[in-house]
Parts: C-alpha cells; structure tokens; sequence
C-alpha cells in the first residue's frame, strides 16, 4: 500500500492552523520553499523525506507515528474543539497546550516502560448523588472522595495524591490570566490536567482539585477550559467540590454553634484554616457563608478587607518542599514553563535504566541537547541530595 500524502497533508495543515502558524513560518522551519510546503499540505509533494516530517512533528508537539499512521490514537480531534470552543486563545496558548498533550503521550509512554500502572479515577454521574442540586453533588462528592482516598486532615500535596491514580498533571504559565486551568481526555493517555501557573500557589492548589472534579465527572466531554468567573452549573459543581475536597466540614465545627464571633476572631480563623489547608481566603469566607456562619454584609466586608490576606511569603509550592535551595530557581522555572518534576524525574529514571537514549531523554523534555545536560545534572544533584 503506498503512503498516504493527502492524509499528511491534512494533518499537517490542521495542526498548523490549530497552532496558528503561517505557512511561511512553517516552511522556513524545514527549509523549503512556501510553494514547496503548500503541496506538501495539498498531498502533492511525494518525495517527502523522512527528516523533514521529523521537523514538522517537532515543530507541531505532534507524535510522529500519528503523522504517518493512518489510524493511529490521537487527542487532535479534542484540541480542535477545544479551540474552536475558546476561538479566542492566542497562538501562544495554542502551542502551550499542544506542547502539554504531548507530555502527556510522553509521560504515558515512559510510565508503561517502567511498569508504573495506576488505577484508574472514578466516574460520577448526577445518577450518583440523590441531589439534582449541581453545587450539593460537588459537596458530597468531595466527602466521598476525602474517604475513599483515605485524607484525614490537610493534603500536603494535592498534585502528588492526585498523580497516584492515572492523571497526568502539568502547570505552565499561559497569557490569558482569566484561564485556570484546562482538561482534556487523551484516547490512549487518558486525563490530561493543565494548570495555569499565572496564579498564586494558593489558587493553583484550588484550579487542580477543580479539574479533577471535571475529571470524574465531566470526561465524556473530553475537553474543557475553566475560566476563572465561568458560574454555569458544572463551574458551580467543581468549585464547590474543590472548597469541600481541600478543606473539610469538619475544620468549621468550631464556629457552627457559635453566633457571638468578633470580627477579629474571625479574621485569625480565616488565616489558619487558609495557612492549614493551602487555600485563600475566599475559599473560607464562601463556605462561612454558606453554613450560614456570617451574614452576606459579613461576607462582603471580609472579602474587601485586605489587612488580614494570607502573605505570598506563606505560599509554599508543594512540589518544591523536599528541594535544595539551591535548585528551587531552576526547577520553579521549569515548572513555569510546562515540564514537572515528577515528569523529569520520570524521564530520567528511564534514561538511568537504560530504556530511553540521551537524544529521546532531550526530546522528551521538548529542549535542546545543552539544556538536557543542565536538567540532568540537576537531577543528577537533587536525587543525591
């Protein structure tokens, strides 16, 4: 059977204009002509070279064999409607989203490699829950979750006990400041979580229990971006699951049979519980509310008054815990830029093993051979540490 250069094409152009590169851009990348990159779009340039659909998968952050595989899985058709359902995203977010399904599919791989199965996240479904009540589900959802997951107290790292089951969880700093978070279901790679690393520690702790809430709930849309002032039910529903899921009812019983609370009490309270549970304040103030511990006045005064907001100093990154001094430069900046540090250790426990090359370990971290060598000897130092 003779390759398929009309299905390339195909691919290659929804890719591009996903992606919204030119096609000048494009063809300067491979060094060829504009004309000569048109046909290869139209199927009409059959003596393709290998290298060059190597550069183009390297540009697109698309798996090669998808590229010369007819039938092969793929999470291009739920970028595709993600972006014509967010029209407005930049090209920037475009490719940082695209840049992040495809550590997914790496990350996916090379845990197969190494025999790290994980079970699967349960599904949920309004069925579920005797409530129609989208914001009540979230609520007994959380609980459910808090025990089935067997969380007592705080979570001290709710990226690390939520990578336990099979989710694969990024963070990267995209342009649109509204986005906190996006969620798309791979076809072979499964949930894909990106949180926007625009926001305070605090905040991004809030977005990934947020999405996993779009995970066992939401997955058979397959795609999804929450924005922050987003109030349709499903947004209703994560938010509250996240409050409920992050901090428990029972961190209000003190306060529930308690009417005579001074505003001072008040505020010390709010801090510790944000300070214990690594939430902001809102978070609290909304919950306080909803129990009907405060009044809406209350309610209002505490989330105008600045004087008692938790310090970013407070905030500490809960993947950065157990990191040297001086490493917690270099790896926040990664972390900025898309790559974790579950994901690089991964990729380096693979390498070590001998099961990937120094040029796939490169590749996987979508850098160049000397940043590689800078990352490895940084975990060279950190595992050693």
């Amino acid at each position: 059977m003779s390759f398929d250069y009309k299905l390339l094409g195909e691919k290659l152009k929804e890719a591009r204009q996903n992606q919204e590169y030119t096609i000048d851009e494009v063809a300067e990348y491979i060094n060829k002509s504009e004309k000569d990159y048109k046909m290869i779009e139209y199927g009409e340039y059959v003596t393709l070279e290998g290298d060059t659909v190597v550069l183009l998968s390297k540009l697109f952050k698309i798996d090669f064999r998808y590229l010369v595989t007819g039938n092969y899985p793929s999470a291009e058709s739920q970028i595709t409607s993600l972006f014509r359902q967010n029209s407005e995203l930049s090209k920037n977010d475009r490719r940082a989203i695209q840049s992040f399904i495809r550590l997914c599919e790496t990350k996916n791989d090379i845990e197969e490699m190494l025999g790290h199965y994980k079970h699967e996240p349960p599904k949920y479904s309004m069925d579920d829950f005797n409530v129609s009540n989208h914001k009540e589900q979230g609520i007994l959802a959380a609980e459910l979750e808090r025990k089935r997951l067997k969380i007592v107290g705080n979570i001290t790292n709710v990226y690390s006990l939520l990578r336990q089951q099979r989710i694969h969880i990024f963070r990267r700093t995209l342009d649109d400041k509204n986005i906190s978070g996006v969620y798309i279901k791979h076809p072979y790679a499964g949930h894909c979580i990106l949180i926007n690393y625009v926001d305070d520690i605090f905040r991004q702790n809030f977005s990934v229990a947020h999405e996993y809430c779009h995970v066992i709930f939401d997955s058979d849309s397959e795609q999804r971006i929450s924005y922050e002032k987003a109030n349709d039910y499903i947004e209703v529903r994560a938010n509250n699951f996240s409050s409920n899921f992050l901090v428990p009812s029972s961190a209000y019983h003190e306060l529930i049979n308690n009417r005579n609370i001074s505003y001072e009490y008040l505020s010390n309270f709010i801090i510790a519980i944000c300070r214990k549970y690594k939430v902001n304040k809102q978070v609290v103030i909304y919950k306080l509310s909803d129990l009907k511990i405060i009044t809406s006045k209350m309610k209002n005064n505490l989330l105008s008054d600045f004087s008692f907001n938790v310090i970013n100093n407070y905030k500490e990154d809960p993947e950065l815990v157990d990191v040297s001094p001086n490493l917690v430069k270099p790896i926040t900046e990664l972390i900025r830029n898309g790559i974790s540090l579950e994901y690089i250790m991964l990729c380096k426990n693979a390498y070590d093993n001998g099961m990937i090359t120094f040029s796939k370990l490169v590749n996987s971290l979508h850098t160049d051979f000397y940043k590689g060598k800078q990352i490895a000897d940084i975990m060279d130092f950190f595992m050693e540490v």
